[in-house]
Protein backbone atom coordinates (compact mmCIF):
# COMPACT_ATOMS: atom_id res chain seq x y z
CA UNK A 1 0.00 0.00 0.00
CA UNK A 2 2.84 2.41 0.87
CA UNK A 3 4.62 1.63 -2.38
CA UNK A 4 1.45 2.13 -4.40
CA UNK A 5 0.90 5.48 -2.70
CA UNK A 6 4.45 6.55 -3.51
CA UNK A 7 4.01 5.56 -7.14
CA UNK A 8 0.75 7.46 -7.48
CA UNK A 9 2.17 10.55 -5.78
CA UNK A 10 5.23 10.45 -8.03
CA UNK A 11 2.92 10.08 -11.04
CA UNK A 12 1.17 13.29 -10.02
CA UNK A 13 4.54 15.03 -9.81
CA UNK A 14 5.37 13.79 -13.31
CA UNK A 15 1.97 14.78 -14.68
CA UNK A 16 2.25 18.40 -13.57
CA UNK A 17 5.08 19.42 -15.94
CA UNK A 18 3.47 17.42 -18.75
CA UNK A 19 0.38 19.56 -18.31
CA UNK A 20 2.10 22.92 -17.97
CA UNK A 21 5.53 22.97 -19.61
CA UNK A 22 4.29 23.05 -23.22
CA UNK A 23 1.96 26.03 -22.70
CA UNK A 24 4.66 27.79 -20.66
CA UNK A 25 7.17 27.46 -23.50
CA UNK A 26 4.66 28.77 -26.03
CA UNK A 27 4.00 31.71 -23.70
CA UNK A 28 7.71 32.54 -23.81
CA UNK A 29 8.52 31.22 -20.34
CA UNK A 30 11.25 28.81 -21.43
CA UNK A 31 13.52 29.33 -18.42
CA UNK A 32 10.66 29.02 -15.98
CA UNK A 33 9.40 25.90 -17.77
CA UNK A 34 12.80 24.20 -17.55
CA UNK A 35 13.21 25.10 -13.88
CA UNK A 36 9.70 23.88 -13.10
CA UNK A 37 10.23 20.58 -14.93
CA UNK A 38 13.53 20.00 -13.11
CA UNK A 39 11.97 20.78 -9.74
CA UNK A 40 9.01 18.46 -10.23
CA UNK A 41 11.21 15.74 -11.70
CA UNK A 42 13.57 15.97 -8.73
CA UNK A 43 10.66 15.70 -6.31
CA UNK A 44 9.35 12.66 -8.16
CA UNK A 45 12.83 11.09 -8.10
CA UNK A 46 13.04 11.57 -4.32
CA UNK A 47 9.70 9.85 -3.85
CA UNK A 48 10.70 6.98 -6.14
CA UNK A 49 13.99 6.60 -4.26
CA UNK A 50 12.08 6.19 -1.01
CA UNK A 51 9.76 3.67 -2.64
CA UNK A 52 12.64 1.69 -4.11
CA UNK A 53 14.98 1.46 -1.13
CA UNK A 54 12.94 2.14 2.01
CA UNK A 55 9.96 -0.11 1.31
CA UNK A 56 10.19 -3.89 1.45
CA UNK A 57 10.88 -5.72 -0.78
CA UNK A 58 13.53 -3.42 -2.23
CA UNK A 59 13.27 -2.39 -5.85
CA UNK A 60 15.10 -0.02 -8.21
CA UNK A 61 14.42 3.59 -9.13
CA UNK A 62 14.03 2.54 -12.76
CA UNK A 63 11.40 -0.06 -11.90
CA UNK A 64 9.57 2.35 -9.64
CA UNK A 65 9.70 5.05 -12.31
CA UNK A 66 8.17 2.72 -14.89
CA UNK A 67 5.47 1.66 -12.44
CA UNK A 68 4.73 5.28 -11.58
CA UNK A 69 4.51 6.32 -15.24
CA UNK A 70 2.14 3.42 -15.84
CA UNK A 71 -0.41 5.09 -13.55
CA UNK A 72 -0.55 7.89 -16.13
CA UNK A 73 -0.76 5.39 -18.97
CA UNK A 74 2.79 6.13 -20.15
CA UNK A 75 3.57 2.51 -20.86
CA UNK A 76 3.61 -0.08 -23.63
CA UNK A 77 0.16 -0.80 -25.06
CA UNK A 78 -1.29 -4.04 -23.71
CA UNK A 79 -3.63 -5.74 -26.16
CA UNK A 80 -5.37 -9.08 -25.84
CA UNK A 81 -3.72 -10.71 -28.85
CA UNK A 82 -0.07 -11.73 -28.33
CA UNK A 83 2.10 -9.54 -30.55
CA UNK A 84 5.75 -8.64 -30.71
CA UNK A 85 6.76 -5.36 -29.12
CA UNK A 86 7.55 -3.87 -32.52
CA UNK A 87 4.17 -4.84 -33.95
CA UNK A 88 2.35 -3.46 -30.93
CA UNK A 89 4.01 -0.07 -31.28
CA UNK A 90 3.60 0.06 -35.07
CA UNK A 91 -0.04 -1.01 -35.03
CA UNK A 92 -1.38 0.70 -31.91
CA UNK A 93 0.87 3.76 -31.74
CA UNK A 94 1.03 4.53 -35.45
CA UNK A 95 -1.27 2.76 -37.91
CA UNK A 96 -4.52 2.61 -35.94
CA UNK A 97 -4.29 6.09 -34.33
CA UNK A 98 -3.39 7.83 -37.61
CA UNK A 99 -6.17 6.00 -39.46
CA UNK A 100 -8.71 6.99 -36.80
CA UNK A 101 -7.45 10.58 -36.92
CA UNK A 102 -8.11 10.58 -40.66
CA UNK A 103 -11.62 9.22 -40.18
CA UNK A 104 -12.28 11.82 -37.48
CA UNK A 105 -11.07 14.60 -39.77
CA UNK A 106 -13.34 13.46 -42.61
CA UNK A 107 -16.25 13.42 -40.20
CA UNK A 108 -15.35 16.90 -38.98
CA UNK A 109 -15.08 18.10 -42.58
CA UNK A 110 -18.53 16.76 -43.36
CA UNK A 111 -19.98 18.33 -40.23
CA UNK A 112 -18.53 21.75 -40.95
CA UNK A 113 -19.81 21.63 -44.53
CA UNK A 114 -23.29 20.81 -43.30
CA UNK A 115 -23.00 23.55 -40.68
CA UNK A 116 -21.88 26.02 -43.37
CA UNK A 117 -18.75 27.45 -41.72
CA UNK A 118 -18.64 30.29 -44.25
CA UNK A 119 -21.29 32.09 -42.22
CA UNK A 120 -20.42 30.68 -38.79
CA UNK A 121 -18.39 33.29 -36.90
CA UNK A 122 -17.16 30.72 -34.38
CA UNK A 123 -15.77 28.50 -37.14
CA UNK A 124 -14.22 31.49 -38.88
CA UNK A 125 -12.48 32.42 -35.63
CA UNK A 126 -11.21 28.85 -35.27
CA UNK A 127 -9.78 28.82 -38.78
CA UNK A 128 -8.18 32.23 -38.22
CA UNK A 129 -6.47 31.03 -35.04
CA UNK A 130 -5.14 27.93 -36.80
CA UNK A 131 -3.74 30.02 -39.64
CA UNK A 132 -2.04 32.29 -37.12
CA UNK A 133 -0.32 29.28 -35.55
CA UNK A 134 1.44 28.58 -38.84
CA UNK A 135 1.95 32.17 -39.98
CA UNK A 136 3.42 33.30 -36.66
CA UNK A 137 5.24 30.17 -35.57
CA UNK A 138 6.03 28.42 -38.85
CA UNK A 139 4.95 25.02 -40.12
CA UNK A 140 6.98 23.03 -37.59
CA UNK A 141 5.48 24.92 -34.68
CA UNK A 142 1.96 24.88 -36.08
CA UNK A 143 1.89 21.26 -37.21
CA UNK A 144 4.23 19.54 -34.72
CA UNK A 145 5.07 21.48 -31.57
CA UNK A 146 1.65 22.91 -30.75
CA UNK A 147 -0.43 19.83 -31.74
CA UNK A 148 1.85 17.49 -29.77
CA UNK A 149 3.27 19.37 -26.78
CA UNK A 150 0.62 22.03 -26.18
CA UNK A 151 -2.49 20.06 -27.10
CA UNK A 152 -2.15 16.28 -27.37
CA UNK A 153 0.15 15.37 -24.48
CA UNK A 154 -1.25 17.79 -21.85
CA UNK A 155 -4.87 17.13 -22.77
CA UNK A 156 -4.48 13.36 -22.88
CA UNK A 157 -2.78 13.38 -19.47
CA UNK A 158 -5.53 15.64 -18.15
CA UNK A 159 -8.53 13.79 -19.57
CA UNK A 160 -7.47 10.19 -20.23
CA UNK A 161 -4.97 9.36 -17.50
CA UNK A 162 -7.75 9.34 -14.90
CA UNK A 163 -9.64 6.70 -16.90
CA UNK A 164 -6.53 4.54 -17.07
CA UNK A 165 -5.82 5.06 -13.37
CA UNK A 166 -9.35 3.91 -12.48
CA UNK A 167 -8.96 0.93 -14.78
CA UNK A 168 -5.59 0.05 -13.26
CA UNK A 169 -6.76 0.52 -9.68
CA UNK A 170 -9.82 -1.68 -10.08
CA UNK A 171 -7.83 -4.37 -11.88
CA UNK A 172 -5.99 -5.00 -8.62
CA UNK A 173 -9.18 -5.58 -6.64
CA UNK A 174 -10.14 -9.15 -7.46
CA UNK A 175 -13.19 -9.15 -5.19
CA UNK A 176 -14.97 -6.50 -7.25
CA UNK A 177 -17.34 -8.02 -9.85
CA UNK A 178 -16.41 -7.45 -13.47
CA UNK A 179 -19.69 -5.62 -14.07
CA UNK A 180 -18.87 -3.10 -11.35
CA UNK A 181 -15.38 -2.60 -12.74
CA UNK A 182 -16.77 -2.02 -16.20
CA UNK A 183 -19.37 0.42 -14.92
CA UNK A 184 -16.76 2.42 -13.00
CA UNK A 185 -14.49 2.65 -16.03
CA UNK A 186 -17.46 3.61 -18.21
CA UNK A 187 -18.40 6.36 -15.77
CA UNK A 188 -14.83 7.70 -15.75
CA UNK A 189 -14.74 7.53 -19.55
CA UNK A 190 -18.04 9.42 -19.82
CA UNK A 191 -16.79 12.17 -17.52
CA UNK A 192 -13.59 12.34 -19.58
CA UNK A 193 -15.42 12.71 -22.90
CA UNK A 194 -17.97 15.24 -21.64
CA UNK A 195 -15.44 17.49 -19.91
CA UNK A 196 -13.11 17.28 -22.90
CA UNK A 197 -15.91 18.30 -25.26
CA UNK A 198 -17.07 21.19 -23.09
CA UNK A 199 -13.50 22.44 -22.75
CA UNK A 200 -13.47 22.88 -26.55
CA UNK A 201 -16.62 24.97 -26.67
CA UNK A 202 -14.82 28.22 -27.38
CA UNK A 203 -15.40 27.89 -31.13
CA UNK A 204 -19.04 26.96 -31.15
CA UNK A 205 -21.28 23.90 -31.17
CA UNK A 206 -19.55 22.27 -34.13
CA UNK A 207 -16.29 22.16 -32.23
CA UNK A 208 -18.01 20.66 -29.18
CA UNK A 209 -19.47 17.85 -31.29
CA UNK A 210 -16.13 17.19 -32.97
CA UNK A 211 -14.33 17.22 -29.61
CA UNK A 212 -16.88 14.77 -28.20
CA UNK A 213 -16.25 12.39 -31.10
CA UNK A 214 -12.51 12.82 -30.71
CA UNK A 215 -12.73 12.35 -26.96
CA UNK A 216 -14.64 9.10 -27.44
CA UNK A 217 -12.01 7.86 -29.90
CA UNK A 218 -9.08 8.79 -27.66
CA UNK A 219 -10.73 7.34 -24.56
CA UNK A 220 -11.58 4.12 -26.37
CA UNK A 221 -8.01 3.76 -27.63
CA UNK A 222 -6.56 4.40 -24.19
CA UNK A 223 -8.94 2.04 -22.40
CA UNK A 224 -8.53 -0.77 -24.93
CA UNK A 225 -4.73 -0.63 -25.02
CA UNK A 226 -4.34 0.43 -21.35
CA UNK A 227 -1.86 3.01 -22.60
CA UNK A 228 -1.95 6.74 -23.23
CA UNK A 229 0.35 6.68 -26.26
CA UNK A 230 -2.21 5.59 -28.89
CA UNK A 231 -4.52 8.40 -27.78
CA UNK A 232 -1.67 10.93 -27.85
CA UNK A 233 -0.69 9.93 -31.39
CA UNK A 234 -4.29 10.00 -32.62
CA UNK A 235 -4.95 13.37 -30.99
CA UNK A 236 -1.72 14.89 -32.33
CA UNK A 237 -2.32 13.51 -35.83
CA UNK A 238 -5.84 14.93 -35.93
CA UNK A 239 -4.69 18.35 -34.74
CA UNK A 240 -1.85 18.38 -37.25
CA UNK A 241 -4.22 17.51 -40.11
CA UNK A 242 -6.74 20.17 -39.10
CA UNK A 243 -4.14 22.91 -38.69
CA UNK A 244 -2.23 22.09 -41.88
CA UNK A 245 -5.35 21.88 -44.06
CA UNK A 246 -6.53 25.26 -42.77
CA UNK A 247 -3.96 26.91 -45.03
CA UNK A 248 -5.56 25.49 -48.19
Amino acid sequence: MIRTGCRIFAALMLATPLLLVGPMVVAGLLGEAVAFAIAMGSLAAMILYQSAYNVEPHSTIRAEGAASAAWLGLCRPAVSRPQSTTNVWLVWCLAVPVALAGVHFLGQLTLTQLWDPAVDSAQQAARSERRDMIVNGGWFSGVVLIPVFVAAIPEEVQYRSLVLAVQRLLAGWSRIPDAVRGLAVLLAATVSVVTFALAHGGFGATNIVSAAVGGAIYTGLAAYTRSLWPAVVCHAAYNAIVISTTMF
